[in-house]
């Protein structure tokens, strides 16, 4: 759900993952500059007024830039950003700044979902949120990795990042394989409901992507 905290949690995460604060004697301004329009955007229109974000055309580098207005919304977006308690004991406010994050600093192969961060304390703050919202997960020198197609599958549809380019092999590829059944139970006669969605056909349980039914006959 894009609510608030979900909108809040990804201009953080955008802004730890690719974002620069500068303040000093002769510079006084917050940026992300980067190759995908969609997250400058996103940026610009998730975060706050009082952040005084403007967007900026394609530069001579061939980048797109979101920025403060003026100095002054730096120390607006420094007051709030360290992530605080209630901020991440909140699932909506981690799935954003997970998204956040993996538009600027993450990576999908087809196989491997990882944020590439080398930052201590950017780090310790991925931890959190991936363990708060139950995705397994492994500390690499290189970032964090998530674990386990269900959880990969479940991590990419959960948080919605905005850049298609990197989920793409996600949207495109079909995972095949087998799994063990340990036991069968009986729960006796319940009633059941047949789920259809449109136009996916498909949707998440438990981290496995399941296809739904069109028309169920019962013999």
């Amino acid at each position: 759900m894009e609510n608030q905290a979900y909108r809040f949690g990804y201009v953080h995460g955008a802004f730890a993952g690719d974002g620069c604060l500068f303040t000093n004697e002769t510079t006084n301004h917050g940026t992300i500059r980067c190759q995908d329009e969609v997250i400058v955007k996103t940026v610009h229109s998730y975060a706050p007024p009082e952040y005084g974000l403007k967007l900026k055309k394609k530069t001579t580098t061939d980048l797109f830039e979101v920025r403060t207005t003026k100095g002054a919304e730096v120390d607006e977006i420094r007051l709030s950003y360290p992530i605080d308690e209630s901020s991440i004991d909140n699932p909506d406010y981690c799935r954003g700044w997970l998204a956040g994050m993996f538009d600027t600093d993450g990576s999908f192969d087809g196989q491997t979902v990882r944020f590439c961060q080398k930052k201590l304390e950017q780090r310790e703050i991925l931890k959190q949120a991936l363990d708060m919202l139950g995705y397994d997960f492994a500390a690499e020198p290189e970032g964090i990795r998530v674990r386990g197609i269900g959880s990969r599958l479940q991590v990419l549809t959960e948080i919605r990042p905005q850049v298609h380019r990197k989920v793409r092999n996600y949207l495109d590829h079909s995972w095949r394989g087998t799994a063990k059944v340990h036991r069968v139970e009986s729960l006796g006669e319940r009633e059941v409901t047949s789920l259809a969605t449109d136009p996916a056909q498909t949707y998440i349980v438990d981290g496995f992507c399941a296809h739904d039914v069109r028309q169920l006959t019962l013999c």
